[in-house]
């Protein structure tokens, strides 16, 4: 009974995503991918599970674009405060946002933006006129880039993601040591385009169509796949098949290394890493330290 508590337990934690395979109702859980951390952590798994490629970057990016647009948009004074705060850390973000704004025809005020933006830099003072300043220009940011057309977001976070990928991946590569990877497969299911099996990555599932899913690759194709009948239909984000997570660490004896990692996940989530208890005593010490990991946590990612 104690496996099965502890299976409910990880569904809880995903809202709808319950049951594997297909025929299954499955909800977008995505609120919690809006948190810099807990995004970084999906695509550190990602590339721990060398399923990290342009293709599953920039699908996660553009899906959860309208969700970071709505999110901001319901306090703009507090996305302004957060961002002038972190400004200085992050100007390489911003840096490459430009570059790839600078190759996407409909982009050209980007620049503007982003200067008047640079310009409200003070973390130090708490201004509210101020945060609600960067606020709606982080917010005309997005929104410019939301008001694209589905190809043309493609195209812009794919040119950003080349320019920002190997600070990114450096970054990635310094986890490997202490994280032990996930399965980032899901098991009996297989992409309706391209027909891999069992699906890798990012399962991207169709809202209108009966049992359609897709990988990332085929998912930022779908204006042109399926006779275009599924080019403006809603999808599903399901990030991980915690079923298929939860067999293969019970199956292959991965119990140890599924508790270090899940130690070292939430005290990074936490915002900051202590050194370890028990039988993997140390293995985290000083690995991430709260200011590091929240600064670390936004090169991944085009928003606050």
């Amino acid at each position: 009974h104690h496996g099965h508590h502890g299976l409910k337990h990880l569904f809880k934690k995903w809202d709808a995503h319950k049951g594997k395979g297909k025929g299954h109702n499955h909800g977008d859980g995505h609120q919690w991918l809006l948190k810099p951390r807990k995004l970084l952590w999906l695509m550190a798994q990602l590339h721990l599970s060398e399923a990290l490629t342009a293709e599953s970057a920039v699908g996660l990016w553009v899906h959860m674009l309208p969700k970071a647009v709505e999110f901001i948009g319901s306090d703009l004074g507090e996305a302004g405060r957060k961002l002038r705060k972190k400004l200085p850390d992050i100007m390489s973000v911003f840096q490459n946002l430009l570059a790839a704004a600078n190759q996407i025809e409909g982009l050209e005020h980007f620049e503007t933006l982003i200067m008047q933006l640079l310009a409200s830099e003070s973390r130090s003072v708490r201004d509210p006129v101020a945060d609600a300043t960067a606020g709606k220009l982080l917010m005309a940011m997005l929104s410019a880039v939301a008001d694209l057309s589905f190809e043309k977001q493609v195209q812009f976070f794919g040119a950003f993601y080349e320019l920002h990928k190997e600070s990114l991946h450096e970054l990635l590569n310094s986890w490997k040591s202490w994280c032990w990877p996930m399965p980032m497969d899901h098991c009996g299911v297989t992409c309706d385009a391209c027909g891999s099996a069992p699906l890798p990555g990012l399962r991207f599932k169709c809202t209108s169509c009966e049992n359609y899913d897709l990988c990332s690759g085929c998912f930022l194709k779908k204006q042109s796949l399926n006779d275009a009948k599924c080019a403006d239909h809603t999808f599903n984000l399901i990030p991980v098949d915690w079923a298929n997570v939860w067999w293969k660490k019970k199956d292959c004896g991965m119990q140890e290394e599924w508790t270090a990692c899940k130690h070292a996940s939430n005290m990074w989530m936490a915002g900051g890493c202590e050194e370890g208890k028990g039988k993997n005593k140390g293995k985290f010490k000083g690995k991430c330290k709260g200011k590091r990991a929240s600064v670390e946590a936004d090169i991944a990612t085009p928003w606050v």
